[in-house]
C-alpha cells in the first residue's frame, strides 16, 4: 500500500492507468527484506497533442472544439486555486473537468482528474497534490481538437 492511494488494490490500477496514459506517477521503492519504502515521484514525460475519441465525429466535432477552445480558462482557474492551496475549490473544479473530460473524450484528463480529486478527498499533501497536478495540467494543454492525421 502506498500513501498516495491509500489501498494496495486502488495503487495497483492507478498504476495501471498511470502508464498507460503517461501520467506522472509515484514509484515505491522495496528495501532488501520486500519491505516498501518511501514513494518516489517519476515523470513520463509526453509532449505529443491529445485528441479526443471524438475527433472524427462529424456530430461531436463542434462540441470537442469548444471544450478544447475553453481549455486554457480552465487551467487557469485550476492553477488558481492551486496555487492559493484552496484544495477544497480546486477538488470541486477538478471533478466537474473529470466529468466533461470524459463526455467529450478525453479519457487520459478523465483519469487524472480523478486521482487529483481522489487525493484532494483524501489526504492531500502537497507534495502528491503537486504531482498529480502537474499531470493534469499537461494533459490539458496537450488537449486537441480535430483527429491526428
Amino acid at each position: 500500500m502506498c500513501e498516495l492511494c491509500l489501498d494496495e488494490r486502488r495503487c495497483r490500477d492507478r498504476k495501471l492507468r498511470v502508464v498507460v496514459f503517461g501520467l506522472r506517477t509515484h514509484d515505491l521503492q522495496h528495501d532488501a527484506s520486500g519491505n516498501e519504502g518511501e514513494g518516489n515521484m517519476t515523470v513520463q514525460q509526453i509532449d505529443e497533442p491529445l485528441y479526443s475519441t471524438y475527433g472524427n465525429d462529424p456530430d461531436l466535432g463542434e462540441l470537442v472544439e469548444m471544450f478544447v477552445d475553453e481549455m486554457p480558462e480552465r487551467m487557469r482557474t485550476l492553477t488558481e486555486y492551486y496555487e492559493a492551496k484552496d484544495w477544497e475549490e480546486l477538488r470541486k473544479v477538478t471533478h466537474q473537468l473529470k466529468g466533461a473530460a470524459g463526455s467529450y473524450g478525453f479519457e487520459p484528463i478523465t483519469f487524472a482528474a480523478a486521482a487529483l480529486e481522489d487525493c484532494l478527498r483524501r489526504a492531500p499533501t502537497e507534495e502528491n497534490v503537486s504531482a498529480l497536478f502537474d499531470s493534469l495540467i499537461d494533459l490539458c494543454r496537450r488537449a486537441r481538437a480535430g483527429a491526428p492525421e
